[in-house]
């Protein structure tokens, strides 16, 4: 496939280092315009159907499918404050998960994922 969907658990405090490896392997983020500048422009140019605009570096399409940068938190656990280990009712910990973005979806041929 042209685009693929991880799975990445931190395991450190630095969320940067996910780009930076990926685009050390080969395979950088989505619209990671940082790490992989040519990345975004690639997949605009890729999806241009005038061959005019390849000679413009500033994407202007409502067309363009990179929208965002193709990173996004979907589940976050931490420890509870209010529930400290030490308490009676022992360690907690606070969870929230979010859906991928809509054009994140298998249904969206812009950018089908496959995850």
């Amino acid at each position: 496939p042209r685009y693929a969907l991880y799975h990445v658990q931190l395991h450190s405090h630095a969320p940067h280092q996910i780009r930076v490896h990926f685009a050390e392997a080969g395979c950088p983020v989505i619209g990671d315009a940082y790490y992989h500048p040519s990345c975004s422009r690639d997949i605009w140019l890729a999806n241009e159907p005038s061959s005019a605009s390849a000679k413009d570096d500033t994407p202007s399409d409502s067309r363009h499918p990179v929208t965002s940068l193709g990173v996004q938190l979907f589940h976050l656990e931490v420890p509870d404050p209010f529930h400290p280990r030490d308490s009676p009712e022992g360690s907690r910990r606070i969870r929230v998960s979010l859906a991928p973005p809509p054009d994140w979806a298998a249904g969206d041929q812009t950018l089908a994922l496959e995850g």
